[in-house]
């Protein structure tokens, strides 16, 4: 019931909260810092039937969530897709990036 009421357009607006959500994190903007993660924790409460792993999350100097994203692994391969998305978005212009996976992963950060 709550997934369909979160998901509904019959409120005042005509934008359900799902929708409302989506715009919210696609229109954080960088000009600073970001980092980039995996996080664990959230995934163990998550429907075991999706086999993911893990959420990669993009936090910015402000605090904002830029992007987030079930992976199936840890592996680059599994949110680089997403990644090239951020990185393409017109008000992302980060000055640097802090990772504490960044000595196995410099290489697809500087390709992005």
């Amino acid at each position: 019931m709550f997934d369909v009421a979160s998901s509904s357009k019959t409120n005042h607006w005509c934008v359900s909260d799902f929708d409302r959500h989506t715009r919210e994190i696609q229109s954080v903007s960088c000009c600073g810092i970001f980092v980039q993660d995996h996080t664990f924790e959230p995934i163990k409460k998550y429907q075991k039937r999706l086999g993911v792993k893990a959420a990669w999350t993009v936090g910015t100097g402000t605090g904002e969530i830029a992007a987030v994203a079930l992976v199936l692994t840890t592996k680059t391969e599994d949110f680089s897709n997403v990644a090239t998305q951020l990185m393409r978005r017109p008000t992302f212009n980060p000055k640097a990036m802090h990772s504490d996976t960044w000595l196995n992963k410099n290489t697809f950060w500087s390709l992005v």
